[in-house]
């Protein structure tokens, strides 16, 4: 039964559900919603739930429901919304990349974002249409130093995407006026004690400067991801984060 053209023709029709669904933007069917469902089209399957073929039924509603594909134009405008500036660059070869967030220059004079999205690609030519698959899609900070990144489900939807991205902007950013208001303290310190072994800098204590601070702002990002390896990994506050709900026996 569950490998025979006639199993196919219904897991197609529950794909078509999903599709409709999204449009329409219903709730998600729980297991008995998707049994129930699959024995109208087929009344000569059991009363009982079949749970390994109502699991092939909630891959196909979630296969329209859900698709793979996200639209980063889209995404894009959802971030808007929100009040997150973002675009979407060519990153060499077809790649489309999503940058989000702040901007600022990194140790290497480099303008960055606080967060990068990818890779995806232009599926229209002049690098028009960029769209990413959500089997490779990971979100993360712009930022060679750092090398976490967080992985969208499976299944999901361009808001939930939208809520991701922001929340690992929201972290990023955490982070690095964290280190920035280290780097400051840092800095005034070192500067008093440079400048209580050199009195003839005179009484006015100087200002560090932008450039000392960022460079003894480098040396500490350095020296704590050293020591604390937690800062290289996506932190709980995200990987915790529950997905939204794919449906659930009722």
């Amino acid at each position: 039964m569950d490998t025979s053209q006639d199993w196919q023709e219904l897991l197609d029709l529950t794909t078509a559900w999903g599709e409709a669904s999204r449009r329409n933007d219903t709730s998600l069917p729980s297991d008995d919603d998707l049994w129930a469902y699959a024995r109208r089209h087929r009344p000569g399957l059991p009363a009982p739930v079949d749970d390994l073929l109502v699991d092939d039924l909630r891959d196909a509603f979630n296969a329209g429901r859900r698709p793979h594909l996200i639209d980063l134009d889209v995404l894009v405008a959802h971030l808007a919304e929100q009040g997150r500036p973002a675009l979407v660059a060519h990153s060499g070869g077809n790649t489309a990349t999503l940058y989000t967030g702040s901007r600022y220059t990194d140790r290497l004079g480099d303008t960055r974002w606080s967060v990068s999205a990818g890779p995806g690609w232009f599926d229209a030519p002049g690098r028009r249409r960029p769209v990413a698959d959500t089997s490779e899609f990971t979100i993360g900070p712009d930022d060679e130093d750092s090398w976490w990144c967080v992985r969208v489900p499976e299944h999901t939807t361009t808001a939930e995407v939208c809520a991701l991205v922001i929340a690992t902007i929201d972290e990023v950013e955490a982070r690095r006026a964290r280190l920035s208001a280290a780097a400051s303290a840092a800095a005034g310190a070192m500067v008093r004690t440079v400048a209580a072994r050199y009195p003839e800098l005179g009484t006015a204590m100087p200002d560090p400067g932008r450039e000392l601070v960022r460079d003894v702002g480098d040396l500490i990002a350095d020296w704590l991801h050293a020591r604390l390896p937690a800062l290289r990994a996506a932190p709980p506050t995200i990987t915790d984060r529950p997905d939204r709900p794919e449906g659930r026996r009722s």
